[in-house]
């Protein structure tokens, strides 16, 4: 999956790994819903170009375009990346 993504991104000289964390490493304000209570993100290092996407729960392919847009669009601000991501998901989900 996260192949798919770097390539379609043309990110493939990135080494971009995954790090699994635990619940409890994540704190939450109180008034989080349960159901949002999950971390998924994004540690970039641009100059050895790297990554490594941190994650509580099963990565999706959604999350995963997600935190790459971020790689491949470091300016773009959250409500930007959103909006591509909710766009390519179209694209991966017709090219099945």
């Amino acid at each position: 999956m996260i192949q798919k993504v770097k390539s379609f991104l043309h990110l493939q000289d990135w080494n971009i790994q995954t790090q699994s964390i635990l619940k409890n490493q994540v704190v939450y304000d109180l008034t989080v819903p349960i159901k949002d209570r999950y971390f998924i993100g994004v540690y970039r290092d641009f100059k050895n170009k790297s990554a490594i996407l941190y994650h509580d729960r099963d990565l999706r392919l959604r999350d995963v375009l997600h935190e790459l847009l971020h790689i491949r669009f470091p300016n773009f601000t959250e409500r930007k990346i959103n909006l591509l991501e909710f766009i390519l998901n179209y694209y991966f989900y017709f090219k099945k």
